[in-house]
């Protein structure tokens, strides 16, 4: 039976930086306004020439609340900042569908999105593990956009392990689907 996800006061924040040769640091300026007023921890992004992919994580938000957010980038050359960017927590709706048509080394699962919360879903995902609330580092599926219903065909399983299964959706900045 599928079971609706209650979604947290958390958002996961995504973004990219490419420090250009030279070693760079991000973080991430958050709050309810462009004023933004709060700021993640400081990590490196490496100091490699291209794009590399930044996430973390932010809590204690208010469902239904507004929140912008801006990647920050900073490196010898100075710090440049991404393009302001807003997600609504606690204001879209996913059901996770069921596992079925399960095999030695497949299965499928999906969901239904019924709201977006204001937010364009850009992509389905279902993440897949060994270990309790899989998340989209690890193994996953991308299947389409949007709100509506989708199914997705996991593949690469082992038939002596038992898996746990969610489903995701996200915007172009944050995973708002999650549990």
């Amino acid at each position: 039976m599928p079971q609706k996800l209650k979604l947290p006061a958390s958002a996961r924040l995504n973004g990219s930086v490419n420090p250009n040769g030279a070693a760079t640091n991000y973080h991430f300026e958050w709050g309810t306004s462009i004023s933004y007023g709060n700021t993640t921890g400081t990590v490196s992004a490496g100091s490699g020439t291209s794009a590399v992919s930044v996430l973390s994580t932010i809590t204690g938000l208010t469902p239904g609340t507004t929140y912008h957010f801006r990647v920050a980038g900073t490196n010898i050359a100075g710090t440049s900042y991404g393009n302001d960017l807003t997600f609504i927590p606690g204001s879209a709706t996913l059901t996770t569908a069921a596992v079925s048509a399960i095999t030695t080394t497949g299965a499928t699962s999906g969901g239904t999105i019924t709201s977006d919360g204001g937010s364009a879903i850009t992509a389905h995902v279902v993440c897949w593990g060994t270990s309790v609330n899989p998340t989209v580092t690890g193994s996953h599926t991308t299947d389409g956009s949007g709100t509506g219903s989708f199914t997705s065909s996991i593949s690469g399983l082992s038939s002596s392990a038992s898996y746990h299964v969610r489903a995701f959706g996200t915007n172009p900045g944050v995973d708002i689907l999650r549990r």
